[in-house]
């Protein structure tokens, strides 16, 4: 949950902790920037909990960093999470002097394919060692092979790294091995006083219930009786939460991140979203038209020859123009878009539903191709990635919201509920797992909560 404030004319040096952890964090944080690399002192973890105030802290330890004439570079390990930083480093106006990328950008990391998915591969030399300090932020979707890579040039630089441990595993994986790394570490685990409320009251009690014993560990629901901050309920119903988002949809308009509705499955994101467009765009809008809100899922968006990627994977974009269209023997629309974070529109093709189906079963036929020579691995990506999977996004799973803040937030309980029986994980398993979904879902929202029980 974000509740830091933006100050006006931001001043590292006129930070005051507000309590003894953000005073260590600080304190450990000035001493990191004047250590030599490769030191003990030169690597520290911030592990903090949502609305402890970490966000600023960051920024002020990175403005430290620059007024010191070092060279920064802040590091996420997806586009998304690091459109988030950017912007955070834009409000306290340092954003133009330092370098931003995602980790594996730094690592010279690039996705190849083979017969077991996707895999990092290396294809350039890291470039760490350029940078006096590497500030590298949502430490806790660090996968154990981008940690591998990672782990040993952070001897070359000063690390600063933050996470929140409470938040979902790297998919497929346990926690972090970020989080196990043997750094110095301050906890950030008190609310400012900015984020006290009963918002965070709720936000707080969840994390709670993640890091429970494991003797006392419980399934976590919220407060029925929880109320926000100007007293609206925050138990609703599924129709009361899409109402919600549509009397907020002109505000929506201008700022997607206005409200959110976050679910577990995409099955229900997709039926949320489908409501709330029909709602908005009519019954009988096209497949994509102006003023839709597109997420890029699974895959990102490239060039129609396939050499750039236009769009990453988990980005935003507005759809300014929609024309159906032709492109390579497919019935396609070519959409001008404008990306989050970007000013200048570009065009895409997205695959027009006439085509959908001829297009999967060229894929499967490619795939299970694939299977039987594995040297058709790379023209099986190929064709599947020609077409991106664009997805509205007023709704989205909880998985694809980690790292994002909203000012309303509605978290659909009941679908969460589906985990709790899904898979062959033991019932402590699901349970941790099921309390992480509650609790990032819950962390999203900045001013209001909701969720449906």
């Amino acid at each position: 949950m974000n509740t830091e404030t933006t100050p006006k004319g931001f001043d590292f040096r006129a930070v005051v902790p507000q309590n003894e952890q953000q005073a260590a964090y600080l304190s450990q944080g000035a001493a990191l920037l004047q250590a030599q690399p490769g030191t003990p002192d030169s690597q520290l973890l911030g592990i903090g909990a949502a609305g402890s105030g970490k966000s600023y802290l960051n920024m002020a330890l990175v403005a430290a960093a620059v007024d010191r004439g070092l060279r920064v570079v802040c590091a996420t390990p997806t586009h998304k999470a690091l459109t988030i930083l950017q912007r955070s480093a834009r409000q306290y106006g340092i954003s133009h002097q330092v370098t931003f990328c995602t980790i594996q950008s730094l690592l010279g990391l690039r996705l190849s394919a083979g017969e077991n998915g996707k895999e990092l591969q290396p294809v350039d030399s890291p470039t760490i060692g350029w940078y006096d300090l590497m500030l590298a932020d949502e430490g806790s979707m660090i996968n154990q092979a981008v940690w591998n890579f990672m782990r040993p040039y952070l001897g070359q630089t000063r690390f600063l790294g933050t996470g929140d441990p409470a938040q979902l595993y790297p998919v497929g994986e346990g926690l972090s091995p970020f989080f196990k790394s043997g750094m110095n570490q301050v906890k950030l685990t008190q609310p400012i006083r900015q984020a006290e409320g009963p918002l965070m009251d709720v936000v707080t009690a969840a994390r709670r219930a993640v890091a429970a014993k494991k003797r006392n560990y419980a399934w976590f629901k919220p407060d029925r009786k929880a109320i926000n901050a100007d007293g609206t309920p925050m138990r609703v119903s599924r129709k009361a939460l899409v109402q919600a988002v549509l009397n907020h949809i002109d505000c929506i308009k201008d700022n997607p991140d206005t409200f959110r509705i976050v679910a577990f499955r995409n099955a229900t994101v997709d039926q949320y979203n489908r409501v709330i467009r029909r709602a908005v765009l009519g019954p009988d809008a096209p497949q994509y038209a102006p003023g839709d809100r597109l997420l890029a899922k699974d895959r990102g968006v490239n060039s129609p020859d396939g050499k750039e990627t236009l769009v990453h994977t988990a980005m935003e974009m507005e759809v300014l123009e929609a024309e159906a269209t032709h492109l390579d023997g497919y019935a396609v629309w070519k959409l001008r878009v404008i990306v989050e974070g970007d000013r200048s529109p570009i065009t895409i093709y997205a695959l027009h539903h006439d085509d959908q189906a001829r297009f999967e079963q060229e894929c499967q036929d490619l795939k299970a191709a694939a299977v039987r020579n594995r040297f058709l691995w790379r023209r099986y990506y190929e064709h599947l990635e020609k077409f991106p999977n664009l997805k509205p996004c007023y709704a989205l799973t909880v998985h694809y919201s980690q790292g994002g803040t909203y000012q309303h937030c509605g978290v659909d309980g009941k679908d969460l509920d589906a985990c709790r029986h899904a898979g062959n994980d033991s019932p402590l398993s699901r349970a941790r797992f099921y309390n992480r979904l509650w609790y990032v879902g819950l962390s999203r929202a900045a001013q209001n909560g909701y969720f449906v029980l």
